[in-house]
């Protein structure tokens, strides 16, 4: 679970919460991390995201990006199969992403 203001983002919460989220934080950006998180998404993916693609897919594809905090983005990302959500923060000191809560949900999960 990660906490973000009074809203609390975890797997039986994050559909639902996601367009307030949007609605909420799509105005806050630091299109610096924003553009280095989406140049470097190749390599993030396979190095912490801990859920892999399903059935042949290769990759995760990035569809939504939101700034919730400072250096701490919401991410949304899809294989053509199922969802996956994780809340990233970006380590200024060392120059990385680093994962903090990470969501999958599955095609026709109830949760």
């Amino acid at each position: 679970m990660y906490k973000v203001g009074m809203l609390s983002i975890d797997k039986k919460n994050i559909l639902n919460l996601w367009y307030d989220l949007k609605k909420t934080f799509h105005k806050n950006t630091n299109e610096y991390i924003e553009k280095k998180l989406i140049e470097e998404f190749g390599e993030i993916q396979s190095s912490i995201i801990k859920n892999k693609p399903i059935l042949g897919a290769s990759q995760w594809y990035l569809c939504e990006i939101l700034f919730l905090e400072k250096n701490v983005f919401a991410i949304q990302m899809e294989d053509g199969h199922i969802e996956n959500y994780a809340i990233i923060k970006y380590n200024q000191e060392k120059d990385c992403f680093n994962l903090v809560e990470e969501i999958k949900i599955d095609e026709g999960s109830e949760e």
